[in-house]
């Protein structure tokens, strides 16, 4: 019934979330994942910025305004 009522709470939301967990055990589950997925992304942030291109080149045509 708890989650009946949540769903439809959602209808009356102007705008209702793209992902919903229900229950404690999918909230800790998900939050787990996303500290690992944040320890991995900040691992190898240094790198994946150092990938950026040199954009001031004048052939890109306005793409960065």
């Amino acid at each position: 019934m708890k989650l009946a009522e949540a769903i439809v709470r959602f209808a009356d939301e102007p705008n209702p979330p793209m992902r919903f967990l229900a229950g404690t055990v999918a909230v800790n589950a998900a939050e787990e994942k996303l500290a690992g997925m944040r320890a991995e992304f900040e691992k190898w942030r240094i790198l994946s910025v150092s990938t950026d291109g040199d954009y001031t080149d004048s052939s890109l045509g306005g793409f960065l305004r």
